[in-house]
């Protein structure tokens, strides 16, 4: 028996009892982040703000099956990854890959004595700054991780010269922007006390290349509305995006209504993987859309890679009551894990938003859920709330005046 079946029609006390029994919700986890803690965690702090808490239960990611926590205050996202979820399990679910995961820094010269000599020095000190960086943050290298590559560019118009020392480390589960960037500034004063150069910056880069990870599905049109012209119609709207720069960023908004939804929950950066994410989606020159999909041998494949700068340790991760709930309900185990189900998440996000956008509309499912959030704003007394939201479901135009006039109804009605 599915214990998730209908979890979208329970009510909170039911979700949380059906995670409970699944052994996924440590009760002994706070569920609120208190005003104390949120002093220590930023300056300035005068209260909590809080953004709904779901699961989107049933996701397929490489045969194992995970309930996906999200933070998002946006009425469809959860119930458009559910969906997406379901049908694409129905396939086989997602695979993914990640070939390396490694962390970027950049020490810069800008306009050197010498770019030619700088360069020469920087290659031949590769070893002894390896030393270097491995004395100013050992505790990385006993966990297995560090400093293990450099390489050079040279950047250059008529006006300026950067010589870039790019600085490659393998921060293990945490992110890393603390370690990596107190590595650099070892390495920089070294550099600066070698080459009579002064450095520019000493920094993190949030452009993660060398931290890709891929997540693909193949779905059967057979599970979708209308069936394989859904599945043409999916292909067509996705080649739209790559031609169409103005539709692009609302497909790749739709991927990070996902993807930001996950890594807000589980204590992650969103700032950092926002960066990473629209930076690489333009490397060619000009945003590009996140995930495609093509009809291959009556098949619709879909694909996404994402530069993911995150961790599983560290911040607010190892501090916020949230992100410590977020790990005990998904029960991943390391930090290559979460980036895979962010990856699939995404890719499922974006075939949701592309199914319903070429069969019924991006609108109808929406505003059938935006509904209560209407009708709360409208004022409907906790006794019609349900009763008006199921009456603006089927109204034409679902807004505020049509709200207050079902509930005027209503109250007349009953008075």
């Amino acid at each position: 028996m599915n214990k998730y079946k209908g979890f979208y029609k329970k009510s909170v006390d039911e979700r949380i009892k059906v995670l409970i029994d699944d052994n996924k919700y440590d009760t002994s986890i706070p569920t609120r982040l208190d005003t104390l803690d949120a002093s220590h965690m930023i300056e300035n702090a005068i209260g909590v703000f809080e953004v709904p808490l779901g699961v989107a239960p049933g996701f397929l990611i490489n045969n194992r099956t995970y309930n996906v926590v999200m933070a998002t205050e946006e009425s469809s996202v959860i119930a458009a990854a559910s969906n997406a979820a379901k049908i694409s399990s129905m396939s086989g679910g997602f695979s993914t890959t990640i070939n390396e995961r490694l962390m970027r820094g950049e020490i810069v010269f800008a306009n050197p004595k010498d770019s030619n000599a700088l360069k020469n020095t920087l290659k031949a000190s590769f070893e002894t700054l390896k030393n270097i960086a491995d004395e100013a943050y050992p505790s990385i290298i006993k966990r297995g991780g560090g400093v293990s590559k450099f390489e050079i560019r040279h950047l250059n118009n008529e006006s300026y010269t950067f010589v870039i020392l790019d600085v490659f480390m393998d921060t293990q589960e945490a992110m890393g922007a603390n370690m990596m960037n107190t590595v650099l500034e070892s390495i920089s004063a070294y550099l600066e006390s070698v080459t009579q150069e002064t450095a520019l910056i000493s920094i993190l880069s949030n452009l993660v290349t060398e931290a890709l990870v891929s997540a693909t599905c193949i779905i059967d049109p057979k599970y979708l509305k209308d069936g394989i012209k859904t599945a043409q119609n999916i292909e067509l709207a996705s080649e739209l995006a790559k031609q169409d720069i103005y539709r692009c960023a609302t497909h790749n908004k739709g991927i990070m209504n996902g993807v930001d939804a996950v890594v807000l929950a589980s204590g992650n950066d969103t700032r950092a993987v926002n960066a990473a994410i629209y930076t690489f989606s333009a490397l060619t020159g000009s945003p590009q859309p996140l995930a495609t999909w093509k009809l291959i041998d009556k098949m619709l494949h879909g694909t996404i890679t994402l530069p993911l700068p995150i961790g599983s340790v560290g911040g607010a991760i190892s501090i916020h009551p949230k992100a410590k709930l977020f790990k005990s309900i998904l029960d991943y185990k390391t930090v290559k894990e979460l980036m895979e189900i962010i990856a699939s998440v995404g890719l499922a996000q974006n075939f949701a938003a592309l199914n319903a956008l070429t069969t019924v509309g991006i609108q109808k499912g929406h505003m059938a859920l935006h509904a209560k959030n209407i009708a709360i704003s409208a004022g409907a007394p906790a006794e019609y709330l349900e009763e008006v939201t199921e009456r603006l479901k089927e109204e034409s135009i679902i807004n505020i005046d049509v709200a207050k006039k079902i509930i005027k109804e209503l109250t007349d009605y009953n008075n």
